[in-house]
């Protein structure tokens, strides 16, 4: 387990710099043909970060854990 946190942790802190080294013209290329570009699947992870983080704290305030639902254009 210890493998898998220290591997993770070091994803972490080299996000940073990886992500850095992309060029703006490069995060808008679709990685083939009818897939996302990079630039679209950061955006997808911060868009489900922020909608679960909501659902977290609604969770606490709620009865049930019956949520709206998500909309997703592939």
């Amino acid at each position: 387990m210890n493998e898998w946190l220290n591997d993770f942790k070091e994803t972490i802190l080299s996000a940073s710099d990886r992500l850095k080294n992309i060029s703006e013209a490069e995060s808008a290329k679709p990685r083939a043909e009818d897939h996302w570009s990079l630039k679209q699947i950061i955006g997808h992870l911060i868009d489900s970060a922020a909608n679960n983080h909501a659902r977290f704290v609604l969770g606490q305030l709620k009865d049930d854990l019956v949520f709206a639902g998500y909309d997703l254009n592939t």
